[in-house]
């Protein structure tokens, strides 16, 4: 295979996709010479031995390479053109997990050669602000040097980067350095109206325009429910959250027009201030007197994860009130790396289609599909392909079986439904779509204590018996390719959850009935294999983080997984010393297993914070 006549602008891109594909071992392209040029779209014609691609931006040339190996074989002509003019992913880099440059780089890659055209790395603190040495230190921040070489590497592949960033809410890790109390409203809220807060946003925008050519940029400004609760109403007063956020909106695009930037924001806060909190509305519009307020030069951005069947109806209308706006609009949907350690991209499979269709009738043009990192990052953010495959397959074709399937060979080496058992461990069944969330239960079953077993009701009513030895079997029949590593993380987690998931029921039913036989089973057997289980999937698991994260952010896994460890421990000296006598009573086994939802009728499948599945007690202050 040899190209001719490679365009300037499509040759770092091309370099970097046929080594990913390893197009140089494809045979059946051995004597294919591959030429470019302009087109409306993407398009893939054969003529002899010559394969013409077309294409409109460099991407959609990048995508048709991956198209070649199925092409060679018929030749049918190929056109499709993108629905949106642009196809983000947004990878937080907040929670922890902050892509290391090498990764972030091949995660480019993928994009680019799926069809997205565009990326955002969500960075509240974790980029460098010269002259704020304290913002995001020891957090694994990007540096100057590092954001101008992610910048020019996404701009060789035909991707526009964009800094996500936060300037009101969601500043909750600077809250812990004493130099940044004074620019704190309350919890992560910065301090509307004082002027050392504009001056930090005005810093935070500076060092953005620096690293990165884009003019557009994501300034956040969701979830600040707190607004001018604290700091805010000693100094100036009671006033209305709306009055204080569009005075403070209107400064930060003040801000983003004197460093010639095109803002994108969260629109949920209106929707907050005017419903009484509620974000998601089916009936009723925002007044016009609150969308008067609103400064001309924004774009609205709606983000919706949840739309189920039975709330499609709600998201039609939201995407109506978006109009009524009359801002340019963006759409945020969810690619579900946020809800416990297994991915849940078939989750995201369920609500996408639905979600994309409806942005389409609407008109958007600007779809983003997030890839948060909820509670500490444990999703790799690779988990996701499956997923983010489905939003460019929709942007530019279907989203059928057959396409997804011949698709995920064609970018990635394994079949689509090969690559959704990375979703084995965190998949609970079709009846998730009825809850309107997918459930966290792995993560539930890995950090239930073994003594105080604060999930231990949910984990019942839950019935995963057997659920994780099915898991090991499916991880099992996945066919070894390059992303490998992913599976072996979640095999080597379905191993020691098959093992651990109910060692809380197990030992409270032993100790209630007083078998200290099986009480001496559970010292000698269960607990020295689920320590050698759990050092198995910690070897894993690091592995994994640091090939693609930074080394910054894995002290918390640490801590946590190695907290498992010494429970265990705990637990087996505990147990040793009623079984020999030396204590008369285990106190914490004998407490009552409660719902956490605490209502006996509701089976709680929400648990991804680490610490509510794992103790009752204080962790850090309050």
């Amino acid at each position: 295979m040899k190209y001719s006549r490679i365009p300037d602008e499509l040759a770092f891109g091309v370099e970097q996709v046929h080594a990913l594909l390893e197009l140089d071992n494809v045979q059946s392209l051995n004597k294919m010479t591959i030429t470019f040029e302009k087109a409306d779209g993407m398009t893939l014609n054969a003529n002899g031995n010559t394969i013409t691609i077309g294409y409109d931006r460099i991407t959609d040339a990048l995508r048709a390479l991956t198209f070649l190996e199925r092409f060679v074989r018929n030749t049918t002509p190929i056109s499709q053109k993108a629905k949106f003019e642009t196809l983000c992913t947004m990878v937080d880099c907040s929670r922890n997990s902050v892509l290391n440059v090498d990764a972030a780089k091949n995660f480019m890659v993928h994009m680019a050669m799926m069809g997205f055209n565009s990326m955002m790395l969500y960075t509240e603190d974790t980029y460098e602000i010269p002259g704020h040495p304290y913002f995001g230190h020891l957090r694994g921040k990007y540096t100057v040097e590092e954001m101008k070489e992610l910048d020019d590497f996404a701009a060789a592949m035909g991707l526009e980067l964009i800094p996500c960033i936060q300037t009101l809410a969601h500043l909750n890790a600077i809250t812990d350095w004493s130099c940044y109390k004074p620019y704190i409203d309350v919890s992560d809220i910065l301090l509307a109206d004082d002027e050392r807060t504009y001056a930090l946003i005005e810093a935070m925008l500076k060092v953005n325009k620096e690293c990165f050519r884009t003019n557009r940029i994501h300034i956040g400004m969701d979830e600040a429910h707190l607004l001018g609760r604290g700091k805010h109403i000693d100094r100036f007063g009671y006033e209305k959250k709306s009055d204080i956020m569009v005075r403070h909106l209107a400064k930060v695009v003040e801000l983003c027009k004197k460093h010639d930037y095109e803002p994108v924001m969260w629109s949920d806060m209106f929707f907050r201030m005017q419903f009484n909190g509620v974000y998601r509305i089916g009936e009723g519009e925002l007044l016009p007197e609150v969308i008067e307020k609103i400064p001309e030069d924004i774009a609205m951005c709606y983000w919706e994860y949840y739309t189920t069947p039975n709330q499609i109806p709600q998201t039609d209308h939201m995407f109506h009130c978006h109009e009524t706006m009359n801002r340019e609009i963006w759409f945020a949907g969810g690619s579900w790396s946020w809800s416990g350690i297994a991915p849940k991209n078939r989750f995201s499979l369920w609500v996408t289609p639905d979600q994309l269709k409806l942005a389409e009738k609407h008109n958007v043009k600007h779809i983003i599909a997030t890839c948060w990192g909820d509670d500490g990052g444990e999703c790799n953010i690779f988990n996701m392909l499956p997923s983010l495959l489905q939003y460019a397959e929709y942007c530019y074709d279907n989203t059928d079986e057959a396409t997804l399937n011949n698709r995920s060979c064609d970018c990635f080496g394994i079949s689509f439904d090969d690559f959704l058992k990375i979703d084995s461990v965190g998949y609970y069944g079709p009846q998730e779509i009825n809850d309107n969330h997918p459930n966290t239960f792995e993560k539930a079953a890995l950090y239930n204590d073994p003594l105080i077993g604060v999930v231990n009701w949910d984990l019942e009513k839950a019935k995963l018996e057997g659920k994780y030895a099915k898991d090991i079997k499916i991880l099992e029949s996945v066919p070894e390719n390059r992303y490998s590593y992913l599976f072996d993380t979640q095999l080597r987690l379905a191993i020691l959850l098959d093992k651990k998931t109910y060692l809380s029921h197990e030992i409270k039913a032993a100790y209630r009935k007083n078998n200290l036989k099986k009480l001496q089973k559970i010292v000698d057997d269960t607990i020295p294999e689920l320590l050698d289980l759990t050092d198995d999937f910690i070897d894993a698991f690091r592995f994994e983080w640091h090939w693609v994260n930074k080394p910054f952010g894995f002290e918390i896994q640490d801590l946590r997984l190695g907290g498992l460890k010494q429970r265990l421990v705990t637990a087996s000296i505990r147990l040793q010393q009623y079984i020999d006598g030396e204590i008369e009573r285990i106190e914490e086994l004998e407490q009552p297993d409660l719902p956490l939802s605490c209502n006996e009728d509701k089976l709680s499948r929400h648990m991804n914070i680490w610490r509510r599945v794992t103790t009752r007690s204080v962790v850090g202050h309050h």
